[in-house]
């Protein structure tokens, strides 16, 4: 039975694993998913624009904000998806590129709203920005521990979210001894 993306995103709020088991099920050409990501990298730099207008700020070489926004969007969506397929093929599991990039992309869709309201709060009702924050951070490692789980066939979601945090720190480090000061 052939679902609808706003269905399957509802869906993915209480069965997970189901709603991207659906979504693997569409088999979206890769150059759908590429370019969702790139869609998606957009709405993120967008996102950070709600509070309201952004100082110009230049990057070295004379790049606006902006587009160093969303360039640094775009790794931050690619390069987790090459670090899940990377471990995965590691521990003997495969996946395609895009099907891990789909588990991104989707993981952050799902919870795009909420980034939104996020932003919009963030300097007016800044308790309200951290509870969305919150929300944030559990619901995208929740989707992404569950969404990696029946990617490769793992049989424990602990291991699964345990291997996600350290990703995470890693990916955090390394951005950080990367990306110029005020970048991100």
């Amino acid at each position: 039975m052939p679902v609808g993306l706003i269905q399957l995103a509802r869906l993915t709020w209480t069965d997970p694993a189901l709603a991207f088991r659906q979504l693997l099920a569409l088999r979206l050409p890769p150059a759908a998913i590429w370019q969702a990501t790139i869609v998606l990298a957009i709405l993120l730099v967008a996102i950070n624009l709600l509070p309201g207008p952004m100082p110009v700020k230049y990057a070295p070489d004379g790049l606006p904000a902006p587009f160093v926004q969303f360039a640094l969007q775009l790794l931050f969506l690619v390069v987790p998806a090459v670090m899940m397929q990377a471990v995965g093929h590691a521990f003997g599991r495969t996946a395609a590129l895009t099907d891990c990039l789909l588990a991104i992309i989707w993981a952050q869709l799902v919870v795009l709203p909420i980034q939104a309201l996020f932003a919009l709060t963030l300097y007016r009702a800044s308790g309200l920005a951290g509870g969305f924050v919150l929300v944030l951070i559990i619901a995208t490692l929740w989707f992404l521990t569950v969404f990696v789980t029946e990617l490769f066939g793992y049989s424990s979601r602990g291991r699964v979210l345990l291997a996600l945090l350290v990703a995470m720190m890693l990916i955090s480090a390394i951005a950080q001894s990367v990306v110029p000061p005020g970048m991100i």
